[in-house]
């Protein structure tokens, strides 16, 4: 009897470690698999973010006027490039290793009444790339009409007047027949002309309604400015400057209620925009 207890005892003993030790391989193999989605996805989100800042910075750049008209003609600008004219900072991966500043760089091709953008990046040993494509108008800076003056000079007004009278004169005798004398007398009237300044007449185009963006740089910079104001068209979608600032990496904009905006914006009233950095 003695024994049989003790068999068992051992046995319940040996089921107790082998289901600890696999609920530890569970767990173990659980937590790892969590932790590689999680890396994943900052991986990829890093990679993502990065692509954004290349591909804005260099589309601002492009708006200055540097890209040709002719069909199928092309202009490549790499991320060296685009730091040395300040459009933006160094860009490093989710190890905070710097990407390859001349391998990585934004071409854009004209096809017809577009361009189609290539933007390519390579951070330590990843790349990734993706296409967009805009209209040659999205890549135009528009500039305000300036009204234009009409002057006017004043008319002299020059008027004739004519009056006829006739006037009866009767003789003292009877014997003479009454004459009746005509006289018609002409009055002209000039108006001079008087020594007043011209009339000056002014027309102004329709102005368009525009929503004011003010961008808060947070201690970066956008074309050498910490506070950086642009003006949209209203229903007009633009897309999103990239500051710099030394030794940061940017990381998107925010309202002043948190909200995050990257890429593009489409406002439908003026707004402040925050720069955030890592």
């Amino acid at each position: 009897m003695y024994q049989e207890d003790n068999k068992t005892s051992v046995i319940k003993t040996v089921l107790s470690v082998l289901l600890f030790v696999l609920i530890f391989i569970l767990a173990v193999k659980l937590i790892t698999m969590v932790f590689n989605s999680r890396k994943s996805y900052l991986d990829n989100n890093n990679m993502e973010h990065n692509i954004n800042s290349l591909q804005n910075a260099a589309i601002n750049y492009f708006k200055t006027g540097v890209l040709s008209n002719e069909d199928n003609s092309t202009l490549k600008v790499t991320l060296k490039d685009l730091m040395d004219k300040e459009y933006i900072s160094e860009l490093k991966d989710e190890y905070k290793f710097i990407c390859s500043v001349d391998d990585s760089y934004v071409e854009a091709l004209k096809t017809g009444n577009e361009y189609r953008i290539k933007t390519y990046l390579k951070c330590n040993n990843k790349s990734d790339y993706v296409y967009t494509f805009l209209d040659s108008e999205s890549l135009k800076e528009k500039k305000d009409e300036e009204p234009t003056t009409t002057v006017v000079p004043e008319t002299t007004t020059t008027t004739t007047t004519s009056t006829t009278t006739t006037t009866k004169v009767a003789t003292t005798k009877t014997t003479k027949k009454t004459k009746e004398v005509t006289t018609t007398t002409t009055t002209t009237t000039t108006t001079q002309p008087r020594n007043t300044e011209p009339v000056v007449i002014t027309t102004t185009k329709p102005v368009i309604e525009k929503w004011n963006i003010n961008y808060n740089c947070n201690g970066g910079t956008i074309n050498g400015t910490p506070w950086y104001h642009t003006g949209v068209e209203k229903g007009q979608e633009i897309i999103l400057p990239v500051p710099v600032k030394k030794g940061y990496t940017f990381w998107h904009w925010e309202d002043s209620t948190g909200k995050v905006y990257s890429g593009s914006l489409k406002p439908t009233s003026d707004i402040t925009l925050i720069a955030k950095w890592y």
